[in-house]
């Protein structure tokens, strides 16, 4: 039977940025999202990997400031991911790549 090897939800556990228990659930953009999102953008352009892409793939997750409060989500504040560490920043963008994640590291949802 068939299956579906990469899921429309990808739900990926952050805990080597956000300490356990925490997680980000990505969606795989669609064809017609994806085409909509690059109409008249330039391959090189660093915006195609910056907060808009965040925006429309980071749906969810459970990530807090130093304080301990909740970070906004980028889809509803993409500017949320100028406040990420380095560390945080890099994971996202590891995160986000289309590559399909080791069963162990993720969980599809």
């Amino acid at each position: 039977m068939a299956e579906r090897k990469y899921k429309v939800l990808n739900r990926v556990d952050s805990a080597e940025v956000q300490g356990e228990g925490s997680f980000v659930l990505l969606k795989r953009p669609s064809w017609s999202e994806m085409r909509e999102y690059m109409e008249g953008k330039n391959e090189d352009d660093p915006e195609i990997y910056g907060k808009a892409f965040a925006k429309l793939m980071v749906i969810d997750w459970n990530w807090v400031d130093d304080n301990g409060n909740p970070l906004p989500k980028p889809s509803d504040n993409p500017d949320v991911i100028d406040q990420l560490s380095i560390e945080e920043s890099t994971f996202l963008m590891n995160a986000l790549s289309f590559e399909r994640k080791d069963p162990k590291n993720s969980d599809s949802g």
